[in-house]
């Protein structure tokens, strides 16, 4: 009977490794919502711009609007005639559109096969979770996800919402966790008639198409 104490020891710390171990082991679910919307800054470095992304995968589709067309690649090389309007991608029906609204003008960038279509819900989750780190001052979980470079998703612990994409340290999406929705007015990926029979995209869009 002396040694059931030192059993018992034993026990308690073969739960608390397995306890150990699954708390090492966990990851949440990087999986976005079908739909969702957030307003966002967009950060290159020498410049940037708010904005708004916009997600529906019932739809396939697609939308980020920059306030400021000449701080994004597509955007500024797109061939479109920019002045202090915004530029707005719509990714729907299986082509990615760049548009200046303001000016009614449009152009075909790439198609969905091309590798210009929206994002699947999962991919952030097909990365490496990496932990804990804070965004601002935000507990957020952060996941390694390999392209032709380096790139990291992070969204908050709490609430698991997106809080910043960082594109290989190239560019940076900072997404505002006040304005995240899980609606997007369909009507928001339409598309203008003036598109549907627009040229090809110049620039970046083409370099793409080529690939």
């Amino acid at each position: 009977m002396a040694r059931l104490p030192q059993l018992m020891i034993a026990l308690a710390l073969v739960a608390l490794v397995a306890v150990s171990g699954c708390s090492a082991a966990y990851a949440p679910s990087a999986e976005w919502p079908p739909v969702w919307s957030a307003s966002f800054n967009d950060s290159l470095g020498y410049a940037s711009t708010p904005g708004m992304y916009a997600y529906d995968a019932t739809l396939t589709a697609s939308r980020v609007d920059y306030l400021d067309p000449h701080v994004d690649y597509l955007c500024k090389t797109s061939g479109l005639m920019f002045g202090v309007e915004m530029c707005s991608q719509v990714a729907v029906d299986d082509m990615l559109f760049v548009m200046a609204p303001g000016s009614a003008s449009c152009c075909q960038c790439c198609s969905y096969d091309q590798g210009c279509g929206p994002l699947e819900r999962d991919w952030a989750a097909k990365g490496t979770y990496q932990g804990v780190v804070n965004i601002n001052g935000v507990p957020s979980d952060k996941w390694l996800v390999m392209g032709g470079e380096a790139n990291y998703y992070y969204q908050t612990v709490d609430r698991h919402i997106p809080i910043l994409v960082n594109n290989s340290g190239n560019q940076l999406f900072y997404y505002d966790t006040t304005s995240f929705s899980t609606m997007a007015n369909p009507n928001f990926f339409d598309i203008p008639s003036y598109c549907r029979s627009s040229a090809m995209c110049d620039g970046f869009c083409a370099k793409i198409r080529s690939m």
